[in-house]
């Protein structure tokens, strides 16, 4: 390992969070350095991901990123802190870091791990069928989160024949990133895309008969997510739960840091969002497939929330510059 990444560094200078090495396939392990930005750390704005498989010793410094990382522990260990907690890390665990969340790494010992950072924006907003997906929501539906939750990050382990699927992904995934072949990002969104699935389905299972708030809930949100042009009453969404609607709104609050009806709300303008990307739909059809009851009520609560009315958010997308809206391949 190279020297320098053994090196302890607990304040970012110059804007670096800490360094690592880096683990090269077929090739000698390289110092790589964390800034914990888009710029410095996935600087191709029209397509913001990438895979680094690295090793940690000793601590790393509290962090936060602006993107958002998958980390799956390949072997090693160490103690994982967050601004929600502490727990160890072994090999098979599997977590995700919302981008903004502080996170750092104590005692690590031989902490080898896949780091996946991307942004949900690029490459997993558009699929539907993972939205359906109890697990997806537990580990990857970013957006629902709020700052104010106490919930901690899900985390999920794998047994050593999911980890070696998972491993093979990544390091596929690695490949097409560091090739030059036309429609590589076609499938590294499509190869990320079953990677998520493999992980979710393996999360739904392992809490098929979990009575953990968490568990209940995510399944209620599963459902809002699929269900956003229907009316969503307190009372039938806590029987869903298993819980009283008074016991539904308080344990929802405190998980997820907003009210049930808020929830909705937000999920219904990340919703118009993405469809307001489709010139071909009016504004009045955008807020009756977000499930808005009213064209009126739709652009007052989109305001509230963007600062923008939806025509002239509508406006603004059509205005980015052609190098933030292309996607060569």
């Amino acid at each position: 390992m190279p020297k320098a990444a053994r090196q302890r560094n607990n304040t970012a200078t110059n804007g670096v969070v800490g360094v690592v090495a880096q683990l090269v396939q077929g090739g000698s392990d390289q110092v790589q350095v964390c800034h914990g930005t888009y710029a410095d750390d996935v600087p191709d704005a029209r397509f913001r991901f990438n895979v680094l498989f690295v090793e940690h010793n000793g601590d790393f410094p509290s962090h936060r990123h602006q993107y958002t990382e998958l980390v799956i522990v390949l072997d090693g260990s160490a103690t994982h802190i967050s601004n929600r907690g502490t727990h160890a890390l072994v090999k098979g665990d599997v977590v995700v870091i919302t981008d903004g969340q502080r996170h750092g790494f104590k005692e690590a010992k031989k902490l080898q791990l896949c780091n996946v950072q991307f942004d949900q924006a690029q490459v997993l907003d558009d699929d539907l069928d993972l939205r359906q997906m109890a697990g997806f929501h537990s580990l990857f539906d970013l957006d629902t989160r709020h700052p104010s939750s106490t919930r901690a990050p899900q985390r999920l382990h794998l047994e050593t024949t999911d980890l070696a699927r998972c491993v093979a992904l990544a390091r596929h995934l690695e490949s097409e990133l560091q090739g030059g072949e036309e429609g590589r990002k076609t499938v590294i969104r499509g190869m990320f895309q079953v990677l998520v699935t493999l992980l979710s389905r393996r999360y739904s299972n392992q809490q098929a008969d979990s009575q953990t708030p968490v568990a209940r809930l995510s399944r209620v949100v599963a459902y809002m997510r699929t269900h956003l042009r229907q009316d969503l009453p307190i009372t039938e969404l806590a029987a869903m739960a298993g819980l009283s609607p008074s016991q539904f709104q308080r344990t929802f609050n405190r998980i997820y840091g907003v009210t049930p009806i808020s929830f909705v709300t937000r999920l219904r303008i990340n919703e118009a969002r993405r469809l307001l990307t489709d010139h071909s739909l009016t504004i009045a059809a955008v807020a009756e497939a977000a499930g808005f009851a009213t064209q009126a009520f739709f652009a007052t609560r989109f305001r509230l929330v963007t600062g923008l009315s939806p025509s002239a958010y509508r406006h603004a997308l059509g205005e980015l510059p052609k190098t933030l809206t292309a996607d060569a391949g």
